[in-house]
């Protein structure tokens, strides 16, 4: 079975993962992520579990009335781009585009404060310096603990996972594919960039 792009969920963790891998010498919490290795099996399970919460998440009111924003706006630019494309616009017609515009820019701030409030809520919201908060940061996300839980996952091992595949696949796609694993940069787990390396198809 094809799996979901693990882009999506890379793309989750960035955020909170820059901070953590741009320190200096590596802190304790730091140093079991070049001891962790990444498996299919695990790999599985995030990706499950990515789903399950991006299924819960579309039953939040906030994800809900951002979606109704969003349809109100495309629509709203339909109707601008019907009137616009008329050979000859009335008075009327100006007026209304007119009317459509100011309502657009309403709707559009009124989604960029529903989307500030949905990322208020994103575990890896760029704040975690350390592995334990980046787990602490996951706990106080209950759909997400539950999602990581129906799959037998902890915070922490999701945390190391996501991180030791950020780290392999910027190092596999730095190298373009050819790593010279003789001069990997330090606290990488040559295992994790022949994983990424391995299972290209998958991912």
């Amino acid at each position: 079975m094809r799996l979901v792009r693990v882009v999506v969920a890379l793309g989750f963790a960035l955020a909170g993962a820059a901070p953590l891998l741009a320190q200096g010498a590596p802190n304790a919490d730091e140093k079991e992520i070049p001891a962790y290795t990444l498996t299919m099996p695990t790999l599985n399970k995030v990706v499950s579990a990515m789903r399950s919460m991006a299924k819960e998440m579309m039953q939040d009111p906030k994800y809900q009335q951002v979606m109704k924003v969003e349809k109100q706006i495309a629509d709203a630019q339909a109707e601008i781009t019907k009137l616009e494309a008329k050979t000859e616009m009335t008075e009327a017609d100006g007026a209304k585009v007119e009317a459509l515009n100011a309502q657009l820019e309403k709707l559009r701030e009124q989604k960029e404060q529903l989307e500030q409030s949905l990322e208020a809520g994103n575990p890896m919201d760029g704040n975690a310096k350390t592995l334990t908060e980046m787990e602490q940061n996951i706990k106080r996300v209950p759909m997400f603990t539950r999602a990581l839980e129906r799959e037998g996952l902890s915070p922490r091992e999701f945390s190391k996972f996501m991180l030791a595949m950020l780290q392999a696949g910027m190092v596999h796609g730095f190298s373009q594919g050819k790593v010279d694993y003789s001069k990997l940069p330090p606290g990488i787990n040559p295992e994790n960039v022949k994983f990424i390396d391995e299972h290209q198809a998958e991912l």
